[in-house]
């Protein structure tokens, strides 16, 4: 490749490490009353060290020489083969308490109350470690410390008809948490923002699960309202070089969806599930104001649609399963074989997925 324009045949390098260490312990009440209740923590401690090492190459793509820092391959000349390097270190975590109690009101209605206490703190390094030369001859630093805590609520009712059929209404809260843009040291020096800030959504749901004929045919749908503030979004940088996220404003999903499922005879399902969704934006994001100093034409407005998000998709899938020749052999088990095609209106349906699988 030709590293931004420059006059060299140039390698990335990218070395990378993730540690991830998480524990969540619960406790579930089995009490004989109509109330029952579930409390909980959560703890979580992420660790990610990113590098990048930029050098020339030769005419097979191999690297001129090592990755010296003290060294430039444009000042120096070959087997000096460094161009740009960066390296960055992210700590990440994360605690939570959680619980919910669930009231029995009748042999048919069920209410459930839920909340989440949660907190992160992120601190994140970063370091220019090899200047690239023609854009910026000083090292940079990025130092960000940053965190914030949320309570969530969510609720839930339900309603027996029948043995075979449930009515239920659900309103519950997310949350995502901030973070940091790699990108933030580049070797162009464009100004890229260093983080992002968490989103959040509310998320209302009422619904249908139904079964007849014994269970050999199950129908499940449900309409929901999904309202979501301070989005994460992924772009690029001004240069359009560099991917990084940004909060924008706020959207709203409107959707239904639904799952049928027919089993004709013993050992076969055929299902069929689909979901329409109209995602749109219901507030303009801040650089498609004409008169902001940093407008962007393709920022998003009011009214226009979430990208990435199809207006149709559906899951036609059977699973089959069968007794394994082992029986015959005086042993037990089954085999299952599973075939799932996903179509989209936005795009190509998928390729065909195909599963086997043989359960002892």
């Amino acid at each position: 490749m030709l590293f931004f324009g420059a006059p060299a045949a140039a390698l990335t390098r990218q070395p990378q490490k993730r540690e991830l260490w998480s524990h969540e312990l619960r406790f579930a009440s089995s009490l004989d009353g109509p109330v029952n209740f579930v409390i909980g923590g959560f703890l979580s401690r992420e660790d990610k060290d990113f590098d990048v090492e930029v050098v020339a190459t030769n005419e097979l793509g191999l690297p001129l020489g090592p990755f010296d820092i003290t060294k430039d391959f444009f000042l120096d000349g070959p087997p000096n083969a460094a161009i740009f390097g960066r390296t960055k270190s992210d700590e990440l975590d994360q605690e939570a308490l959680f619980g919910e109690v669930t009231l029995e009101a009748t042999d048919k209605l069920s209410l459930t109350f839920g909340g989440r206490y949660f907190n992160f703190d992120i601190v994140s390094s970063g370091l220019e470690t090899k200047p690239f030369v023609g854009f910026n001859n000083e090292t940079r630093a990025v130092d960000i410390s940053s965190g914030s805590d949320t309570f969530q609520i969510k609720g839930n009712a339900s309603y027996k008809v029948s043995d075979d059929h449930l009515f239920y209404f659900t309103a519950a809260e997310g949350f995502r948490v901030g973070g940091t843009n790699d990108a933030a040291i580049n070797p162009t020096g464009v100004p890229v923002p260093e983080g992002f800030d968490p989103d959040s959504l509310w998320n209302y749901e009422i619904g249908w699960k139904g079964g007849f004929f014994d269970n050999r045919l199950v129908v499940n749908a449900a309409a929901f309202v999904i309202l979501w503030d301070n989005i994460q979004v992924e772009g690029l940088d001004p240069s359009g070089a560099f991917p990084i996220i940004t909060n924008a404003g706020e959207a709203e999903i409107d959707g239904i969806e639904f799952d049928v499922t027919i089993r004709p005879i013993a050992g076969l399902d055929l299902s069929f599930g689909g979901s329409w969704q109209d995602a749109r934006i219901t507030e303009s994001q801040p650089l498609s104001d004409p008169l902001s100093p940093s407008f962007d034409p393709n920022a998003g407005l009011k009214g226009d649609q979430l990208p990435n998000v199809p207006d149709f998709q559906a899951l036609p899938r059977h699973n089959m399963n069968a007794l394994s020749p082992a029986i015959l052999m005086g042993s037990s088990g089954s085999i299952s074989a599973i075939a799932a095609v996903l179509i989209r209106n936005s795009a190509k349906p998928a390729p065909l997925m195909c599963r086997l699988t043989a359960t002892p």
